[in-house]
């Protein structure tokens, strides 16, 4: 709501942009915001509404000893003239407010207009690492390195490190849930297409008895903490199935496949999820493929990007299939990042260009066959070494594209890695090392 003096001063004619610059002048921001605070972009014409911007700019930075005043000449300043650099000092400015949710959407605002802009990036990335978001983080700091902003390759091996730190603590907290599974029982509520073959073992689901509800690819089943409810969870039922069979269809599109059985997809409470993935990139994803079932965050919103996550994970068990689960992890995160491009209309031969041409300058470009090592969860750059996967499974789509891949594929289940590069793709892998080298 407008505060009443602000309301009275806009029934007034808007002060001219003269008096905006003589008020920025002398630093006097309580005028700039008293007299400005009101004004609308149709009360001026172009060049004065961006001069006003300006000032109200000027002010905004001369006034950081007091965050409010300073947040409310920056908004003002983006209102009358949105461009990169007022919406990244409004979110810098807000930042010290804690006003993270505000900050980050208006980073992703400048970025929108200026997908190159190094603060916004740098600024996003940041933000990103504090709220341990790996993910945000390397993709800012890798557009970052691709802009050659000074500081850039630094923190992407930092949210490197990030990323492989809270892949590891998932990776453990996995193995200890195969290790040790679920004794608590959970009431059976009443289910529909009830499937007679068992869970597999080490499911982190918590009883056989649990209700489960088939779509037509997907069995969904609860976590140990979750039951079944009415109303709100039906609808969220519904919408992750909604998503679910949208992967369906464009991945089973793209690599030319169905699946011949329904995939396992169990719902986890949000507190669950969180508390098992606490402090990892993993505890704000939508959700992820654990080897036997898709696990899904009940805590978040399912959107596009669900989807787009799902795209990726659904990959890996598509792949897994046509291979007989032979096919190497490179491999394996390389086709799902490159499905997972294709949905978003990007390709894999170019996404994974900014850091992996910074490595290569640097002559630090590892070869393929350490990318299995990398992996592993053991090596600080995994975020490099999926990196590379993407483009090093971008170089065999150029080369057959996804017909030729999903062939290649099925030949893993009776020959080595070695002798399908070579009778598939003419290659061998130190061959591939100089095809990727050339693709950057």
């Amino acid at each position: 709501m407008t505060p009443p003096i602000l309301l009275a001063i806009a029934l007034l004619a808007a002060p001219p942009a003269s008096r905006a610059k003589a008020l920025a002048a002398k630093k006097d921001a309580d005028a700039l915001l008293m007299e400005f605070g009101a004004v609308t972009p149709a009360d001026y014409k172009d060049a004065d509404r961006k001069a006003v911007a300006l000032a109200l700019v000027q002010g905004a930075q001369a006034s950081r000893d007091d965050l409010n005043v300073a947040v409310a000449l920056a908004e003002k300043a983006a209102q009358l003239d949105r461009t990169a650099p007022h919406l990244t000092l409004l979110a810098q400015l807000e930042l010290g407010l804690e006003l993270r949710g505000d900050a980050a959407s208006h980073f992703e605002a400048a970025l929108s207009l200026a997908p190159a802009f190094p603060e916004a990036l740098l600024g996003r990335g940041d933000l990103a690492m504090e709220e341990h978001d790996y993910a945000v983080a390397l993709a800012m700091f890798q557009r970052a390195t691709q802009a050659h902003v000074p500081g850039a390759g630094d923190k992407l091996l930092q949210a490197s490190a990030g990323w492989t730190k809270s892949r590891e603590a998932m990776a453990a907290d996995l193995r200890q849930r195969a290790a040790e599974p679920p004794t608590i029982q959970m009431p059976a509520a009443p289910a529909r297409d009830v499937p007679a073959a068992p869970l597999d073992a080490g499911s982190i689901v918590a009883s056989e008895e649990l209700s489960r509800v088939e779509s037509d690819h997907f069995v969904f089943t609860y976590s140990e903490s979750l039951t079944r409810r009415g109303g709100g969870m039906f609808s969220f039922e519904g919408d992750v199935e909604k998503s679910l069979e949208t992967t369906y269809a464009f991945v089973s599109s793209k690599l030319g496949y169905e699946r011949p059985v329904k995939t396992k997809v169990v719902l986890m409470d949000k507190n669950e999820y969180a508390e098992k993935h606490k402090g990892t990139g993993q505890a704000n994803a939508g959700g992820y493929w654990n080897g036997k079932e898709i696990v899904v965050n009940c805590g978040l919103k399912i959107d596009r990007d669900f989807t787009v996550t799902m795209i990726h994970e659904f990959t890996h068990t598509v792949a897994g299939d046509l291979s007989g689960g032979k096919l190497p992890r490179w491999m394996n995160e390389g086709i799902a990042e490159n499905v997972r491009l294709a949905y978003v209309g990007k390709k894999g031969i170019e996404d994974p260009r900014p850091v992996l041409s910074w490595l290569k300058r640097k002559n630090q470009l590892p070869s393929v066959r350490e990318l299995d090592g990398r992996l592993d969860l053991l090596r600080r750059d995994v975020g490099l070494a999926y990196a590379e996967s993407t483009l090093a499974v971008a170089v065999l789509l150029e080369a057959h594209d996804y017909d030729g891949f999903t062939a290649a594929l099925g030949h893993l289940k009776t020959q080595s890695l070695e002798a399908m590069l070579q009778s598939d793709y003419g290659l061998t892998l130190d061959a591939l090392d100089e095809a990727m080298t050339d693709a950057l």
